[in-house]
């Protein structure tokens, strides 16, 4: 029950924006050459179902290993419309996960790791539609992930630091708001399945 309290809490947030948005202002947000910075939370990121595999012991097997455990992604953002149709920006975000093993190398010895994972993502974005307060749209982005890790066995502790590539697809995303407002977005990647979160929007 607890992995759904976080997706809960922001889809009730996403349904909350467009009535609290400020509906009653008369200046017209235009819809091209306009520029969002938003941040948000995401959950579920392939990370934490690859990571296992990334480990500084590498001379360590296992033969079991816990759950892999995180407080999700936290991201940041900036995005920029050019047409109707199409926004390029980029995105930041940090992950922390945590697990352990019981290794058969060393006495079947318990070990435990610690991962922070820093992302950057360029982000291409595809507009079907483009209302002045309300937007869906797909897309996907390219990046590299620095991934600093450390592990202990025995007192002792080891460390260890890798990029890996980084990406995201967002299969469906939604903004609903003029210049504040909130967003949703469904897909797979670094930064989650479900991502969710505010933006402000400023033109030129």
């Amino acid at each position: 029950m607890k992995n759904f309290i976080f997706p809960l809490i922001f889809s009730c947030l996403l349904l909350s924006i467009p009535v609290l948005a400020q509906r009653h202002h008369q200046e017209s947000v235009p819809l091209t050459n306009v520029n969002d910075v938003y941040a948000g939370y995401g959950v579920y990121s392939i990370y934490m179902f690859t990571q296992q595999n990334n480990t500084p012991m590498g001379e360590l097997g296992y033969e079991k290993k816990s759950l892999v455990n995180s407080a999700g992604t936290f991201l940041a953002g900036y995005s920029r419309t050019f047409n109707r149709v199409l926004s390029f920006g980029f995105q930041a975000s940090y992950m922390n996960v945590y697990w352990e093993g019981t290794g058969y190398s060393d006495n079947e010895a318990t070990s435990k790791h610690n991962d922070a994972v820093l992302s950057g993502i360029v982000k291409l974005s595809f507009c079907y539609v483009n209302k002045p307060s309300f937007r869906m749209y797909s897309g996907f982005g390219i990046g590299i992930s620095v991934i600093n890790s450390t592990a202990t066995l025995n007192g002792n502790s080891y460390y260890d630091r890798k990029l890996r590539p980084a990406g995201q697809l967002t299969l469906m995303g939604v903004r609903a708001g003029r210049k504040l407002g909130g967003f949703g977005e469904f897909g797979f990647g670094t930064n989650g399945i479900i991502n969710a979160g505010m933006f402000y929007r400023f033109g030129d």
